[in-house]
């Protein structure tokens, strides 16, 4: 029987002869009943979070750069390691035209392993260098 329950039995059983300030004390009653499911209700939900933060960073791994979740043909990422270290986000990486790694949330770019630079091609510049 929840707390809820046997509070509806105890009120049906004495609201018929209960004083004023008992009823007040049967009511305060249920208040703090109330207030307990929902504080219990609540810390339920903080627990499911914190095990899921706890899977996903069981399964988390850095590689120097960037982060990555899972291991293998099944690994998810990349992710920008400023967002997850500071901000505690994993944000996924974007690629850039110059085949590099780029943060939209705090626009930082990582450089991939094994990166080359592209060629430019010299005739395309001007004077300046641009």
């Amino acid at each position: 029987m929840s707390l809820i329950e046997r509070f509806q039995t105890v009120y049906e059983l004495v609201k018929a002869g209960l004083t004023i300030d008992q009823r007040e004390e049967v009511l305060k009653f249920r208040e703090e009943v109330l207030q307990t499911q929902e504080e219990n209700q609540n810390l339920r939900q903080e627990v499911a979070e914190l095990k899921k933060a706890l899977e996903i960073k069981e399964k988390l791994s850095h590689d120097g750069s960037v982060y990555w979740l899972g291991e293998g043909e099944k690994r998810e990422g990349p992710f920008c390691q400023r967002c997850k270290d500071v901000d505690e986000k994993l944000v996924h990486l974007q690629r850039t035209r110059e085949l590099l790694w780029f943060c939209l949330e705090c626009k930082s770019t990582y450089v991939p392993p094994g990166y080359e630079p592209p060629e430019i091609d010299n005739d395309l510049l001007d004077s300046r260098g641009f």
